[in-house]
């Protein structure tokens, strides 16, 4: 990318960095914010070089590692994964549009920020949470 003078570089992160469930995320928010952080710092520095540094930052999304995370917690607790879900649901605040991303969301946004449409685009933590993030940005 130094070399050709152009690039993009992409974090994933997650909104649990700025909100995290210290019942059991609590070292992964912590990684994630300090991410942030190095995002933020070198997209300042690579930016005069032409290269582009963006953070995207999903909520609650309906991978598999998610779907495993709370078949786990239901097991625990006794309870159907669905009530399960819904107590994450109300542990994070509720989400507006009613449910989680699909991977596939995720991936949409990624694919425009790395498009030439997005050019101007940098130092940015983009936010794709339904609607869930409780503060303004």
């Amino acid at each position: 990318m130094l070399e050709q003078k152009s690039g993009v570089i992409i974090h994933i992160s997650t909104t649990s960095s700025q909100f995290p469930i210290w019942e059991s995320t609590m070292a992964y928010s912590t990684a994630k914010s300090a991410l942030n952080t190095y995002s933020k710092a070198l997209a300042t520095e690579v930016a005069s070089k032409g290269i582009r540094v963006v953070t995207v930052s999903p909520g609650l999304t309906k991978t598999e590692a998610m779907v495993a995370f709370l078949g786990g917690y239901a097991k625990q607790a006794n309870i159907t994964v669905e009530e399960m879900t819904q107590k994450l649901f109300e542990r994070v605040g509720s989400v507006p549009l009613g449910r989680m991303a699909n991977p596939e969301e995720t991936a949409e946004l990624v694919y425009f920020l790395v498009s030439p449409a997005a050019s101007y685009i940098t130092g940015a933590n983009l936010v794709i949470d339904g609607g869930n993030f409780p503060v303004v940005n």
